[in-house]
């Protein structure tokens, strides 16, 4: 769950005007989201019985059940509600791969970057296998990046057997423009996030990040592999942040849409 929008009751001109959220897993042991104090976070409502107000929730809720809670009101606690989350945004076919290096002409249809989506049956391999490779999601206008999910390589044939492979640790990095890189960190960690990766060819492995951020191309670096650098993967993430930067070439159409050319 990445955010929350409300609208009030039109008719009756009513609507709220303050709330807090709580989650659960299993509608028993209950928990509220809190500031950095460790306070419950109260949250802006509305102002009018008819505007959307949109709350990001940063980080992002793992949860099943969500509750609002109502603080403040106009005339009686009446409310229209969505809650917002986060899917795989890199099945799309206008998001671009590339990586580091071309796979032989022995793999040269099992392993091009193009396979590399989540549910493909082969995937991307890399031609050399040393840190300094990566592969590339261009997500075109700028997205709200919220987590990642790896499987192993599905397999190439050979003479001699079925070559599976995956990788077992990575990092990312993020761009606006490929040229200034950032690589993803954990709170005031001054070293890259080291994400654990898989430990077979087909079991999903699936990561949330504690600090959701925005960009346009993003890169994973495996680090160690099994029987080579193989993987297929997929990038979870939202419309982009209203009111942060888009980055070089995109802008926001108005106060609370996304990036657009």
């Amino acid at each position: 769950v990445t955010g929350v929008m409300t609208q009030g009751r039109e008719e009756a001109d009513e609507w709220v005007s303050a709330y807090s959220i709580s989650y659960s897993a299993d509608a028993f042991k209950w928990s509220y989201v809190v500031d950095g104090y460790g306070n419950r976070r109260v949250y802006r409502g509305n102002v009018d019985a008819s505007s959307v107000r949109y709350n990001l929730l940063d980080p992002p809720l793992q949860t099943r059940f969500v509750r609002l809670h109502v603080i403040e009101w106009r005339g009686r606690p009446s409310l229209r509600l969505e809650i917002v989350g986060c899917q795989v945004i890199t099945e799309s076919p206008n998001v671009k791969l590339t990586s580091s290096s071309v796979p032989t002409a022995a793999k040269k249809h099992s392993c091009q970057p193009d396979s590399a989506h989540l549910f493909s049956h082969t995937g991307w391999c890399a031609k050399k296998q040393d840190a300094d490779q990566w592969i590339q999601y261009d997500l075109g206008p700028p997205r709200q990046i919220t987590g990642v999910v790896t499987r192993g390589h599905g397999g190439w044939e050979s003479k001699q057997r079925h070559h599976v492979s995956w990788v077992s640790s990575y990092t990312l990095s993020y761009s606006n423009d490929t040229l200034l890189w950032f690589s993803y960190r954990d709170g005031n960690h001054l070293d890259p996030k080291i994400f654990g990766g898989n430990m077979d060819g087909e079991t999903e492995r699936r990561h949330y990040l504690n600090h959701p951020f925005s960009a346009r191309y993003v890169r994973l670096h495996p680090l160690t592999w099994r029987h080579g650098i193989g993987l297929r993967a997929a990038l979870l993430g939202c419309p982009h942040k209203a009111g942060s930067d888009c980055g070089p070439g995109f802008f926001h159409v108005n106060a609370v849409s996304g990036c657009s050319t």
